[in-house]
């Protein structure tokens, strides 16, 4: 399970994985009103790294990268929440 904190003024995220474990992972706050999609984004980037073998840890690592770049490279849009950029770079699939 995991306890995503994008939304706080320090984005930590609070991974409770299959085996008991629980682990912080600090996160970057980016400034961007482009976080449409982020949620998603977040969850299939973490499901593809389950899937292509990384252990939990590593995959909530690999998918908070993601968003965290993807967030970074956005190109702003609009007056509300715009979408944020995939930043194709960052698949290893």
């Amino acid at each position: 399970m995991v306890v995503t904190g994008g939304h706080l003024d320090q984005p930590d995220d609070f991974l409770f994985a299959p085996s008991g474990k629980q682990t912080w992972l600090p996160g970057e706050r980016i400034a961007t009103n482009s976080t449409h999609g982020t949620g998603c984004a977040f969850s299939t980037a973490m499901l593809c790294g389950l899937i292509s073998g990384l252990n939990p840890k590593d995959a909530v690592a690999s998918a908070k990268a993601y968003v965290t770049e993807a967030l970074r490279s956005a190109y702003p849009i609009g007056k509300g929440k715009g979408p944020h950029e995939s930043p194709l770079s960052l698949l290893t699939i």
